[in-house]
């Protein structure tokens, strides 16, 4: 997507706007769905990203007649906008009773461009609650734009949806589809987020290395663009893979250099970002990475001063989560098993709105370690096998323990301890139980993706081969 931005007249139209409309800035951010804060830092002389400048432009548009609206859009740097809008003259859209923003696509169809950035807006307003929910909107942007950067926008935000939702199988093949689709349509911007959904889904199947390659290069293409958000989002995405492969080294000389590389990366992540005007939830993850990285490196008291920070930062439950389950695993090294139920529950049932798999998982997880730890075996396998079938990509600890694996390793321990025979009946009444969605994995309810085939290989493979090698 082109946003080549004219500032200053941008914020004259919209000061003129205000005033003619009648109300303030704050009602204007409220009804475009972005935070007062940064229209009134707008106004002030700040920049918007050209996701916010769309969602505004999406509201002042409905006010004004054709010649004004292309105004507008081009001094906000909507440029596939304007041309598009321009394809259709006045007087053309009169002859044949199109509205403005109507133009004729190349496979024949009409498409609505103005229909299709107010489905995006609501897509993003929507997944601030369910992700899941945006799913149809974006289709429907998708099929509004036709071809075009914009379409390959919409299609890529719905791939972004689906890595949210844990669903990386159907991400996967959607991405492919995209970059298939609108080879010859995506600009340097969608090229930019096409490569870093590559890196996303590298991430989440536990694979930092590729992951990292990913995100580098996407950092190298808003070098030489000089897209300063895709800078920070690249820097952003490139330090918890760095902060994973430090982890799993001893100390020494490579990982400390890793752990100085992902600490700069964050820095410069959180520049950049200020130059974009970000949100105040955006500026809340930067502090919450830095955070982590400073955990490792042994700073803890900077690391506490930088979770303070996010949390007042955070303004919904959902996000601040992120933080109580990073210090509920801080506290299980500690023994305080009690702490971490209560987080663990409160995170599971406010990640269970959006349907975020990936952070159900993990409540899940510290779920299973606290009931590990109290010698409660039976309930720990439980929660494990959940854990697995809600992320089967799941990793936990400096060893990046496979959640899978460890409910295989408490399942054989369970054998050793009471015998094969009534391990086989616990893992039987166990699979019934999960495949009908019975007691607290009513859970896999609360996410989209299938995950059936996964359940099959769990219990036909990795618990059953656990048991093998244990007692074989």
């Amino acid at each position: 997507m082109a946003h080549n931005p004219d500032w200053q007249p941008a914020r004259q139209l919209t000061q003129s706007w205000l005033k003619d409309a009648g109300i303030t800035a704050s009602k204007l951010a409220a009804r475009a769905g972005v935070e007062r804060s940064i229209v009134s830092r707008f106004l002030r002389g700040q920049p918007l990203s050209a996701q916010t400048a769309i969602k505004l432009v999406n509201v002042m548009q409905r006010r004004l007649p054709a010649s004004d609206r292309l105004s507008l859009i081009t001094a906000f740097g909507l440029s596939s906008f304007s041309e598009l809008a321009q394809s259709v003259p006045a007087a053309g859209a009169a002859q044949t009773n199109l509205p403005i923003g109507w133009q004729e696509g190349r496979n024949g169809h009409m498409h609505n461009v103005w229909h299709g950035a107010r489905l995006l807006a609501m897509a993003t307003e929507v997944s601030g609650h369910s992700w899941d929910q945006t799913l149809p909107l974006l289709v429907a942007a998708e099929r509004a734009f036709g071809l075009g950067s914009f379409a390959a926008l919409a299609a890529l935000s719905a791939v972004q949806v689906l890595i949210n939702l844990g669903d990386l199988d159907q991400a996967e093949r959607e991405l492919v589809r995209v970059e298939g689709v609108y080879a010859d349509e995506m600009d340097t911007m969608t090229t930019a987020q096409a490569i870093s959904l590559h890196g996303w889904l590298d991430f989440d199947r536990g694979d930092l290395i590729a992951a990292s390659r990913w995100f580098t290069q996407n950092l190298q293409v808003a070098q030489r663009r000089e897209m300063p958000a895709f800078q920070g989002e690249s820097q952003h995405f490139i330090a918890p893979c760095e902060l994973g492969l430090a982890r799993q080294l001893p100390d020494g000389p490579s990982r400390a250099q890793l752990l100085r590389s992902a600490e700069q990366h964050m820095h410069l992540s959180t520049a950049f970002k200020k130059q974009c005007n970000d949100a105040d939830a955006v500026f809340g993850f930067e502090h919450f990475r830095l955070s982590q990285v400073l955990d490792v490196q042994g700073r803890h008291h900077d690391a506490q001063a930088h979770r303070h920070r996010a949390l007042r930062l955070f303004e919904d439950q959902v996000a601040s989560n992120h933080i109580h389950i990073h210090t509920t695993d801080q506290g299980l090294e500690d023994g305080d098993t009690t702490t971490a139920r209560r987080s663990a529950n409160r995170a599971l049932e406010a990640w269970r709105v959006p349907k975020y798999a990936i952070g159900m998982s993990r409540a899940a997880r510290v779920l299973g370690q606290a009931n590990y730890q109290e010698g409660k075996t039976e309930a720990a396998l439980r929660y494990m096998v959940l854990a697995s079938c809600l992320d089967p990509h799941g990793v936990f600890g400096p060893e990046r323990t496979r959640v899978t694996d460890f409910a295989g390793h408490i399942s054989a321990e369970s054998a050793h301890r009471e015998g094969h025979r009534h391990q086989q009946r616990i893992l039987a009444d166990l699979h019934d139980t999960v495949v009908q969605h019975k007691g607290i994995f009513t859970e896999l309810d609360h996410i989209s993706a299938d995950r059936s085939r996964h359940i099959d290989a769990l219990f036909a493979q990795t618990l059953t081969n656990q048991l093998g090698s244990l007692l074989g």
